[in-house]
């Protein structure tokens, strides 16, 4: 003990590199993605970057990269001069980076540290403002650590379900160990898997971003959705049997289940209301019940 008293610094360095070997030859999922692909952000998911590859334009894509970098520098705000898009007015621009924000959004539900994202503008310049859930990569690596732990214990008590099952276990599961949460409900934290998996209560952003993690760890086909019901709102959908469906996983974190609307969140007759932002990242959503009757 007096050695380490003596040696402090020393000390913490030790427990950061038995951190980092306990984290990545200890605890695995898979072999989630490349290191060294600067579209990797950690080992809860693998993103296919499907918005980003598929639906946006060039201009939306720069957009995207420039908030993919600053977010993974940690920067609280940047600023982008209109003259950097080429042929565009400064309501072009912001709009390039508004929708890199719900593509950013969509794509990587494992960023850990992302709140949310907001933007204020004039004639020449777009301010870019960060909101971060956490800014301490250290406790990040912890708090993706006991991530990992939960997804593990998921992934072995649901390997033996089939689809329909896994699904129904999610929704319940989440609904059975999480709140949403009425006080802050704005908060950046409640925004990100950080606050469900840690704190254990968030919105449904939170809920949606966390479904998405667990599902790819199951193996269910899923998408985040952006949206609104009666008002802004984000949920999932899953492929059960070749076909697509909504799942509300904030359903569950919002009644007891007692409540004869608790099951609401998979029946998809429920949820034919929802308003979905960007239709075209989607697919043919089935209007009636075909997983609950």
């Amino acid at each position: 003990m007096k050695y380490f008293k003596r040696h402090k610094i020393l000390s913490v360095l030790l427990m950061i590199i038995s951190l980092f070997t306990y984290l990545n030859y200890t605890i695995s999922l898979e072999n989630m993605d490349n290191k060294k692909n600067k579209y990797y952000i950690n080992d809860l998911y693998k993103s296919k970057q499907i918005i980003y590859n598929k639906y946006l334009s060039s201009e939306e894509k720069k957009a995207y990269n420039k908030l993919l970098h600053n977010i993974k520098k940690r920067k609280k705000s940047f600023t982008v001069d209109v003259s950097e898009y080429e042929n565009s007015s400064s309501e072009d621009t912001a709009g390039y980076f508004n929708t890199a924000v719900d593509a950013i959004t969509v794509d990587h539900p494992e960023l850990l540290q992302l709140g949310y994202i907001s933007t204020s503008s004039n004639n020449t310049k777009i301010k870019i403002f960060i909101h971060y859930s956490t800014n301490n990569p250290i406790f990040e690596e912890i708090n993706i650590l006991h991530i990992k732990k939960i997804l593990i214990d998921i992934k072995n008590k649901t390997k033996r379900m089939n689809d329909k099952e896994k699904i129904e276990y999610i929704y319940n599961w989440i609904g059975n160990n999480y709140k949403y949460d009425d006080l802050f409900t704005y908060q950046a934290k409640n925004q990100s898997i950080y606050n469900v998996f840690i704190k254990k209560k968030a919105v449904c952003a939170g809920f949606s971003k966390a479904s998405q993690i667990i599902f790819q760890t199951i193996g269910i086909e899923s998408m985040n959705v952006l949206g609104e019901t009666s008002d802004a709102h984000m949920w999932n959908i899953v492929k059960y049997q070749g076909k697509y469906y909504y799942f509300d996983s904030t359903v569950a974190t919002s009644l007891k289940k007692s409540s004869p609307y608790y099951y609401n969140g998979l029946k998809q007759t429920e949820m034919n209301d929802y308003k979905v932002t960007h239709q075209e990242w989607y697919p043919k959503i089935e209007t009636k019940n075909k997983i609950y009757n």
